[in-house]
């Protein structure tokens, strides 16, 4: 804003103007574009006067100008640029640095540190919690306490204790093994997942053949042939043997085969038990059979047959 001030004069022999201010025939003095005011132009114009200094920056008036002294935070001709202190990474032991407006802020989180530039140690700094089975550390500063935040399958104000996770009966169709954070589950045949809850479906790889229908079942599956000139019903099951329709005709003959076995088996046993028992009365005297039989005695038997004679 520029001032202009007049004042009419007799003549401009004396030069009555200052400050570079002109005089004119005309008995107009102005201040040329400079700030001045007064009758000679000799008073320097106040350029704090209209407060140019924003931020609470301190005004500083000079000839036609100012200077601002800005406070923390602030930079520019008015004080009205922020100034971001973080350029200067003034946070100290891993702290995060954040600008705000004519400020900054050190973020201490899982920092174990604390303050205003994260420069004294807090009760974190000693890594209490586990550092394999804790996520972070949270400190309180108000009364110098910590939280740990203990990963999965862990517990204690450390997250030094391991959880029984199988003391809840996660495995739905199999056995728990608790481990170490964690737990696995053993599955019964034909289910799977996590925590052996998903039925197997067998009938996925499309085992019937020749265009059977599978039909799903638990650790097994059921082929329904009808149409295809097969058996009307296949089942499959893992408990026992598969019979596949290449050998249907063991259905017929494997019990005759087995029936004659049986029989030669039986024959072979009466047979060894009769020879045992004859062998068993031979050699020993019996009164009854020496009654059906006679008493005598085969002299043939007994006397041996003189020498034949030889004629010299």
């Amino acid at each position: 804003m520029y001032h202009l001030m007049f004042k009419v004069w007799e003549s401009c022999d004396n030069t009555p103007c200052e400050n570079n201010g002109e005089c004119h025939v005309t008995n107009v003095t102005n201040a040329n574009g400079v700030r001045f005011t007064g009758d000679q132009c000799e008073t320097n114009i106040d350029d704090c006067v209209v407060q140019p200094c924003l931020k609470n920056g301190t005004c500083i008036d000079l000839i036609n100008d100012h200077l601002c002294n800005c406070t923390d935070g602030w930079d520019g001709t008015n004080c009205n640029i922020d100034r971001n202190e973080c350029d200067t990474q003034p946070c100290q032991n891993g702290g995060q640095c954040e600008n705000n407006e004519g400020s900054f802020r050190c973020n201490c989180y899982q920092t174990g540190y604390q303050g205003q530039l994260c420069q004294y140690p807090g009760p974190c700094a000693s890594q209490p919690c586990h550092y394999i089975n804790s996520d972070y550390c949270t400190q309180f500063i108000q009364n110098n306490s910590y939280i740990c935040t203990c990963k999965s399958g862990w517990s204690g104000s450390n997250c030094d204790t391991d959880i029984n996770e199988c003391l809840n009966n996660p495995c739905k169709n199999g056995t728990c093994n608790n481990n170490n954070g964690s737990y696995s589950c053993a599955c019964m045949p034909g289910f799977t997942g996590t925590n052996c809850d998903f039925d197997i479906d067998e009938c996925a790889t499309t085992p019937c053949k020749n265009g059977g229908k599978c039909i799903n079942g638990l650790n097994k599956y059921t082929c329904n042939c009808s149409g295809t000139g097969e058996l009307a019903y296949f089942i499959h099951d893992p408990q026992f043997q598969r019979l596949t329709p290449d050998n249907n005709l063991w259905i017929i003959v494997g019990p005759v085969v087995a029936g004659v076995l049986l029989i030669i088996v039986i024959g072979i046993v009466i047979f060894i038990m009769m020879a045992r028992s004859k062998r068993a009365t031979r050699g020993t005297y019996s009164p009854s059979r020496q009654e059906i039989s006679g008493s005598r005695v085969e002299l043939g038997n007994v006397m041996k047959p003189p020498p034949e004679e030889r004629l010299i």
